[in-house]
């Protein structure tokens, strides 16, 4: 395998994404470029690019120095361990590759990081089969990830939530009708298009309750994180913007995007005066029915704990972090 740069993954992100796009091992969307260079260049802290390019895939992981005292490799998006680095269209096959790659170059590594295999593929097993009894193998954390099933429409994803639920969008939707509240999907077309609605995003934000904590992505270094971001989706033609407006005012937003057959929600939020109306379920709701209709299979809601991604999901896709600690 070949060494290269970050503006080489960069210039090639066709080719990785493509490759990234056939992967069952991986979360696809927080595998891809439009999410792993952003969280490089405004989320991580300096490290040096330890990027491999093969015939039948990439190793994207960055390198750098512990104040332990020890030289480690990890992916370059690693704050919260959804991108696998190990990017191979048929991960077992493509597997020793990886451990030649490692082994042929442990003198450059001491631990390797490696996320984002998801648990229910056998690629984690056949990754740390390449290490055989020579090196110590950890299990670190574990991420969830909350996915809906978008296969059979709108009206089969509804049947699968709850009475509650379905009694609380009925309710929302009566609700924002009758006080004149509109759904608006954004159809900017160039960086400056985005940026105007990223502004508009920032100024809800700062009126809900997450940016009343400032808990939301107005905050760095998450507001970098986003811009960058959805300028490469909007690039791609995979950025997905929704609006709620009310006497002329912007209250409420939807942030998403699409990769392969993801739709892959991002940030949500709405003006907190509004919470009576139901207006984040009304959100939700709109992102389900748009991307049902143009055949997306999977609704990625992502990680964390909110109460609300659990009733809007059907299953807990989960990831263990793999340690290797090389034998000295």
């Amino acid at each position: 395998m070949e060494r290269i740069g970050l503006n080489d993954l960069d210039t090639e992100r066709d080719r990785f994404d493509a490759i990234v796009g056939r992967a069952g091992h991986l979360d696809r969307f927080c595998s891809s470029t439009a999410w792993i260079l952003p969280a490089q260049a405004a989320l991580m802290a300096p490290r040096e690019p330890w990027i491999f390019r093969g015939e039948q895939g990439y190793v994207a992981m960055m390198r750098a120095r512990h104040p332990a005292g020890f030289t480690y490799a990890e992916s370059l998006e690693a704050a919260w361990g959804l991108a696998c680095p190990l990017v191979g269209a048929d991960g077992t096959e493509w597997m020793p590759k990886v451990g030649e790659l490692f082994h042929r170059r442990q003198a450059e590594w001491d631990v390797l990081l490696v996320t984002g295999l998801i648990d229910a593929s056998r690629v984690g097993e056949a990754f740390v089969e390449q290490f055989g009894t020579d090196h110590r193998i950890q299990r670190g954390e574990t991420t969830p990830r909350y996915v809906a099933s978008l296969a059979d429409g709108l009206d089969g994803f509804l049947s699968r939530r709850s009475s509650n639920l379905r009694r609380s969008l009925s309710r929302a939707s009566r609700r924002a009708a009758s006080v004149g509240i509109e759904l608006t999907w954004w159809d900017g077309s160039t960086p400056a298009d985005a940026d105007v609605a990223l502004s508009r995003i920032r100024q809800i934000e700062l009126g809900s309750w997450k940016g009343r904590q400032r808990l939301g992505l107005a905050e760095a270094p998450l507001w970098p994180f986003y811009r960058q971001m959805s300028h490469r989706l909007l690039a791609a033609g995979r950025l997905r913007i929704l609006f709620a407006r009310h006497e002329d005012r912007d209250v409420g937003y939807y942030l998403g995007g699409v990769f392969a057959t993801t739709f892959r929600g991002l940030q949500c939020s709405y003006d907190a005066e509004y919470r009576r109306v139901g207006l984040g379920n009304l959100l939700q709701l709109e992102q389900v029915r748009r991307h049902a209709e143009e055949g997306y299979e999977q609704y990625d809601l992502g990680t964390g704990a909110g109460h609300y991604k659990k009733r809007w999901s059907d299953q807990l896709v989960t990831s263990t972090a793999i340690l290797v600690i090389r034998s000295r």
